[in-house]
């Protein structure tokens, strides 16, 4: 099973928002309905299909989405709010900024924000996977996948709705036929959430797939032949029980995070396995308004001793195309961030000399 110590309580209040929201149609922080076909669909309106041009025009994420949802109902907000909660539930980042997200679109509905609810716990927002700066990047499509999905979703039937609920494997193909589905990593996130005795807290495909190669080369077993990400978290689960019969006292953990990077691909409650995967930064949420957190010590900047430029050392890491290429196709690399740089800045003869620098 996946329930890693560090998640209990953050899948404690899944399984909270699971039964009052997904199934029921209420609220996780009130005891209004706020998961509802009419919420849905009034997000589904003015969100989903205006996120295409909202994501050309200026400013920051939240600017654009106030402007996109000022029609919608108090009720409609609200729900927002506690998708943003869901959202950002499995990833690693500060508390506090989570929190701050949350309350800031609650505000919007002019409601008290519950302050104090026990889903809004520091030990629950914490965090238990690491989603790379592709989450933060492209919140904007994972939460038009989201909402999506959630009106497809509530056009079910309670009993509907209830059994899928029961079953991981029809549920993980039911999601795998929504729209906006491809490259998303929200729907990682989500079967884990939702059936963490059957999925991994990882929310990148090319790792899940990763892994299964690394345990198929060390048993001599053949390659994972059925690329579906389906037939990968199955190729998971399968090892993960291997691993736990060899290790019947232990914790398996596949993606260890030790100093803000991924160490290895698995950790048996400390005993390291298998091979190292890269170290890779823990990507920090931005802030509410998407302006960097200044630090809570004010003498944390000050300079204590002089500058001496020849302790700088400074290393050149040559990047190869095919890695380049993977980072575009897994949505890591955004082309056409917010803040791009004025256009003409590579005029045609710097264009032809890039391009046959990496023909040579």
């Amino acid at each position: 099973m996946s329930r890693l110590k560090q998640a209990r309580a953050l899948l404690a209040a899944a399984d909270q928002w699971k039964q009052r929201c997904l199934l029921a149609g209420g609220s996780l922080f009130t005891d209004e309905r706020l998961w509802t076909p009419e919420n849905c669909e009034q997000l589904r309106v003015h969100y989903v299909e205006t996120m295409e041009k909202a994501a050309r025009e200026s400013g920051d994420f939240y600017e654009k989405l106030r402007r996109q949802l000022d029609p919608v109902s108090p009720e409609a907000k609200r729900l927002w709010a506690e998708m943003t909660w869901a959202l950002f539930l499995i990833t690693i980042h500060k508390p506090t900024t989570k929190k701050n997200l949350i309350r800031m679109v609650w505000e919007w509905s002019s409601s008290p924000f519950p302050e104090d609810h026990p889903a809004l716990r520091d030990d629950v927002l914490t965090g238990c996977a690491n989603g790379g700066a592709g989450y933060n990047i492209h919140r904007w499509r994972e939460m038009g996948f989201f909402v999506s999905a959630m009106t497809d979703w509530f056009s079910a039937s309670r009993r509907e709705r209830g059994d899928l609920l029961e079953k991981p494997w029809a549920f993980a193909d039911w999601l795998a036929g929504r729209r906006f589905v491809q490259k998303r990593q929200f729907p990682h996130a989500l079967l884990f959430l939702l059936f963490p005795d059957s999925f991994e807290p990882i929310v990148v495909g090319s790792r899940k797939r990763k892994i299964v190669e690394g345990f198929a080369q060390r048993w001599g077993e053949a390659p994972p032949s059925d690329g579906a990400e389906v037939a990968l978290d199955r190729r998971l689960l399968e090892i993960r029980k291997r691993l736990e019969a060899e290790y019947p006292e232990k914790e398996i953990d596949f993606v260890t995070y030790a100093g803000g990077g991924v160490q290895s691909v698995v950790s048996v409650d400390g005993v390291k396995d298998a091979d190292t995967v890269g170290k890779e930064q823990r990507s920090e949420l931005p802030s509410d308004r998407g302006i960097e957190e200044e630090s809570e010590d004010p003498e944390s900047g000050a300079v204590e001793h002089p500058f001496d430029p020849a302790k700088l050392k400074v290393r050149t890491i040559p990047t190869l195309v095919g890695q380049l290429l993977s980072r575009m196709e897994h949505d890591e690399i955004d082309l056409a961030p917010d803040f791009q740089r004025k256009s003409g800045i590579w005029n045609a003869e710097k264009k032809s000399r890039l391009i046959e620098s990496l023909l040579l």
